[in-house]
Order: C-alpha cells, then structure tokens, then sequence
C-alpha cells in the first residue's frame, strides 16, 4: 500500500515517535499495512528533504517504498530509527508472521539504497509468541537451572496425558468417597455426573484451562484457596454483579428512549428508574421479591419497531437482571460458598494433574507451549536476562493484541522499555470489548498514547475507547476515523 492511501490517523500511527501507542482499528481496516509500513519506517534514515520536496512537486504526492522506478534519497549520515535486532513485533500465527515479514522484505528489496538491509532484516524478531518463549527460554536456559535446551511437546501428547492422568486421579477419589471418605466429592458426582462422569471430567479441564492461562499454574492453583475462597474476593465480585446489573439497566433505558411512542418509552423507563435509583442490591432485590414486574405492553400502544426493539431488550438485558435479583445478597454469598468445597477438589485433582505434568516434562527436557511461556516469564524476572533482552529490543510491537493472555500480558509488561506499540482489533466487537478490558485501560505509562479506530466498529468503540486514550498524567492524542 502506498503512503499516500494511508488516512491521516493510520500515517500518525505509522510515524508515532517514542512512548505508548494503542491502534484499535476494525476488521479490514488496513492494521497489517500500518504495522509493516511501521516497521519499514523504523529501519530506513529518514528522506533528504530537497528528494522529498520535489518529488512531491512532480508527483503531487509523497514518496512511498512501492514506487519501484524512483530510489529514494536518503539524509546522509543521519542513523535510523532502529536497527533490524532492535525490534520486536509479536502475533499469534507463524502465516501472520510470515506475512507481515515478507511486505517489509518486498518494500525493501524494491530499491538498491535499502537492499542492503536484507540480511540483517532476517534478524528481527518478527515472530509468534511461541518461537518467541521458546528461544528466549533455550538462550537462558543455564539461568534457569535446566541442563539442556528443550524441545516443544505435542500438544494432541498433551492432552491424551492429562486424561489420562485425570482418570486416575478420580477414580482414587472414588475409592475413597465408597468408603465414605469423600462425603462432597460423592454428592458432587451424584448431582452432575452420569454414568461416564464427563461433566467431572470437563469441570477439572477447565479448572486446567484456567490455571495455563496463568504466570505460574502450580502457584495460581496452590494459593487458589486462600485468594479467592475469602469474603474479601466474595464482596469484590459482588460489587462487580451489582455495577454489571446497574449497567445494564442503562443499557435498556438508552434503548428504551429510542421508540418512536412516547408513551410504551415512558412506561419502560419507569420500570428501569425504579430500580436504578436503589441505593442497594437488596433494595433492588426488595422491589422483584415485592411484585415490581417489567410492564406489559398496552394494547395499541408501540409501533411493530418499537414492540421488535422491545422484545430484544427484554430478552437481552431485563430478562437477566430480574434473575439475578430473584435472591438477595446474603442468598446469593452463601450459594456461592456451599460450592466452595466441590471446587476445592476440582483444584486438588488439577494441581496433582500439572506437578505430575511438570514432572515428566522436567525429566524428557520437552515442554508444552503454555509452560515454555512460564518459563519465558520466569527467565525475564532474572535481572541479568532482562537486562540483556529490554538493552536489545527498543521497539516492542503486538499484533491481536485483544487477544493476549494474562501471562502473555505479563511478558510484554517485561519487555516494555518505553516503546510498546499494540494493535488492537475489534472485528468482534462483543468479545474484545470484554477481553480488552483487563488490557488496556491505563495499564501503561509513558509519553503519548494514540488510540486509532477506523473501519466499521467506530460508533460501537467510540465510548470504549475513551477510557483507554492515554496514560495517567500523559498527554492525550485521541484519533477517530
């Protein structure tokens, strides 16, 4: 893509300077032309300014690495802004790594002035967040108290082995609940499970799944009891409920105030301001438990648009909260509580499944993707491996960024030396919304943060992204397109 096709929001996010930057652009938007131009600006002196003047005087627009018949001029002895070894741009995928490698390779080659880049291109760090864990790990492996590198395990390995091993696990759970040892886990498998217990067997997997998206899975499962069986992290999600049904309700209203009858709009709305201006749960909780019903509508009142609108609401955001009002909070703690010690052996199984694991994958010095990515992160909190690594890499660049997950996050917030540029999709809008909010919002610090939406998510991001536009105490630069 041409330089001169890019819009003013994209070119601003090509040329961003030094500190944060956060693009969050929809599907189709042009985010991999952005970040391969990005990347290309970042590795080339910056243009003579008379080449620059009047090629665009003869042209009528700016000069781009695609114009294959003009070599550019560039100021002479002026360094760019980062050699090949200094970047790192992160994905998920080996074809989108490929991809994105392979346009800067072409724009390079175009022209003799930066052929000479090409083999030191072959350097960079353009490259999926596996192969990424995985050298950084084989480097340092010494650091780390391994005596070889290692090898990736087969995850489909992997899987069959965990079964495997959760099979055994439970099946001494059920010989010890027969001679009435296990009075919980025995009640568990009589209410969930039939006669092939899947339902067991797929509550301890994701209890896994959860435990692998950790820094540390051992340490997350072991202090799993004491961080979150407590008052303290009951009250924090309650208060989470509770500001998740209050939002809701401004959802309806907003919707609400948008028929076109006037008075199916007030009657709906009144229903909404009863329970937003309780001050409490419980209050909200009171006026369910006594008789307060979403209204029926009228007869004759509402337009068929109106009455579609409704029902949609109704089904999507009402219908939810009047569930979660049916009981009150001191109700609601205690459900939660009783299924305290149900849980407490899915964690028992899950951190005896994950040692076992660890164990054999210490002994064959051959690990599956999500360990490597613990051991990545364990190797950067040894001081003298994250110096070496945070001197290398100036420019630290994530694509999907949506995407990351918590220990993913945790390595990018240890290579981050300043620089740290994400890309941000919204292409489901629905889901990045939920995962983004862990991410982003105002997690980094450093001098600017630009927040650029293009494509067709932008009316649906706009207020989204307004909590994300910049650091605390920065300078904000808020694109819209």
């Amino acid at each position: 893509m041409s330089l001169n096709n890019f819009t003013i929001q994209q070119l601003q996010a090509i040329h961003f300077q030094e500190g944060h930057c956060v693009v969050s652009a929809g599907a189709g938007s042009g985010k991999t032309a952005v970040l391969t131009e990005r990347v290309y600006w970042l590795l080339v002196p910056p243009l003579d300014e008379r080449f620059a003047k009047e090629y665009k005087e003869k042209h009528g627009v700016e000069w781009s690495p695609d114009d294959t018949e003009t070599p550019p001029v560039f100021q002479e002895n002026v360094a760019p802004k980062a050699t090949p070894r200094e970047l790192v741009v992160l994905t998920f995928t080996n074809a989108a790594a490929f991809e994105m490698k392979e346009r800067v390779r072409v724009k390079l080659a175009n022209h003799e002035a930066t052929k000479q880049l090409l083999a030191s291109f072959e350097e960079s760090d353009i490259t999926t967040f596996d192969s990424f864990n995985l050298r950084l790990v084989n480097e340092n492996h010494y650091a780390l108290g391994l005596d070889s590198e290692v090898s990736v395990l087969d995850e489909g390995f992997v899987k069959v082995y965990k079964q495997r091993l959760i099979r055994e696990l439970t099946e001494s759970y059920f010989e010890r609940a027969l001679r009435g040892e296990e009075p919980y886990f025995a009640n568990f498998v009589d209410k969930t499970s039939n006669k092939d217990y899947k339902n067991l067997y797929s509550f301890i997997k994701r209890v896994l799944t959860v435990a692998e998206l950790s820094d540390d899975p051992i340490a997350f499962l072991s202090a799993y009891k004491d961080n979150y069986e407590t008052d303290e992290w009951l009250n924090h999600r309650f208060n989470e409920l509770e500001a998740h049904i209050r939002n809701y309700l401004e959802r309806a209203k907003a919707i609400f105030q948008k028929y076109e009858d006037g008075d199916l709009s007030n009657l709906d709305i009144a229903f909404v301001d009863t329970l937003l201006n309780c001050r409490s749960f419980d209050e909200m909780h009171g006026q369910i438990s006594g008789g307060l019903k979403f209204p029926s509508k009228p007869k004759g009142v509402g337009s068929e648009s109106d009455v579609n609108i409704r029902n949609g609401a109704k089904a999507a955001l009402i219908g939810p909260v009047i569930s979660y009002l049916a009981s009150d909070k001191a109700a609601l703690l205690e459900e939660v509580k009783q299924t305290f010690p149900y849980v407490d052996f899915g964690i028992e199984i899950a951190l005896d499944v994950e040692k076992r694991l660890m164990d054999f994958m210490k002994s064959h010095a051959s690990y599956s993707f999500p360990f490597i990515a613990s051991l990545a992160l364990k190797a950067l909190n040894i001081d003298s491996v994250l110096n070496k690594i945070k001197n290398r890499y100036r420019f630290v660049m994530v694509d999907e960024y949506q995407d990351t997950s918590d220990i993913q996050e945790s390595l990018l917030k240890k290579l981050d030396n300043g620089n740290l540029f994400r890309h941000l999709v919204l292409a489901d809008v629905a889901r990045a919304h939920g995962a983004d909010q862990r991410r982003i919002p105002l997690r980094q610090t450093g001098k600017r943060g630009v927040v650029a939406v293009g494509g067709g998510a932008q009316k649906l991001v706009e207020g989204f992204c307004q909590g994300i536009s910049a650091p605390p105490g920065g300078n904000s630069l808020r694109i819209y397109k």
